[in-house]
């Protein structure tokens, strides 16, 4: 995700990028747990809730921490960053911001099928996403010439395509039929203070 965030830059760079990747991990990893425990118990209808609870939590997280990244150059200065550096820093970051909104989605889908033994759905998503990103940052460096933002494009596309990937194999699975049926605000913001009391601890473990 974010993590991968100008590491070439500055060493620096990487750590502030990688505190910003590993809030939205941790809080994905909360559902790891929880997603477990209801295909344990069979309660089939919870996996959809927390999918979705998930969902709504992680794209709130993002919201603050792409206004960080958007206006990562004084944040970089900050912390002694050359002031050019930060500011092709931020460019990279800016570009990288659609992959961080994505991950929103794709993380909890990815915990979805994965304790209920998709895993060969989430690979085939992954290698369309690694199909994909060579030969888009090769196009974009050499025939459209955008230079050093080429990568953070390329991956953030590359993210997209994954998430529709994965979420086009869900929709049509038998497992994941009933995640797509009717949208309740309710089910979402019930017990959210018990998915929070999981979700931030994890991401306070991966910090």
């Amino acid at each position: 995700m974010i993590m991968c965030l100008v590491r070439s830059w500055d060493h620096r760079d990487g750590w502030i990028s990688d505190q910003v990747g590993l809030v939205q991990i941790g809080l994905a990893s909360g559902l790891e747990t929880l997603c477990g425990q209801a295909y344990g118990a069979k309660e089939y209808h919870l996996l959809r809730i927390y999918l979705r609870r998930g969902v709504f939590v992680l794209l709130i997280a993002a919201l603050p921490i792409s206004l960080a990244v958007f206006y990562m150059a004084p944040i970089l200065v900050a912390f002694g960053e050359n002031t050019e550096l930060a500011a092709h820093a931020q460019v990279f970051g800016r570009w990288l911001i659609p992959s961080l909104v994505t991950y929103t989605f794709l993380s909890p889908l990815v915990n979805f099928c994965q304790c209920q033994h998709m895993v060969v759905s989430v690979m085939w998503a992954e290698a369309v996403a690694f199909s994909l990103q060579l030969p888009i940052c090769f196009l974009l460096i050499t025939k459209l010439k955008i230079g050093y933002q080429a990568g953070a494009v390329a991956f953030s596309t590359a993210v997209i395509f994954e998430a529709l990937a994965l979420a086009t194999i869900v929709r049509f699975s038998s497992k994941g039929k009933k995640v797509f049926s009717s949208f309740s605000m309710h089910e979402v913001l019930h017990d959210l203070v018990g998915f929070l009391k999981l979700a931030v601890p994890a991401a306070g473990m991966t910090w």
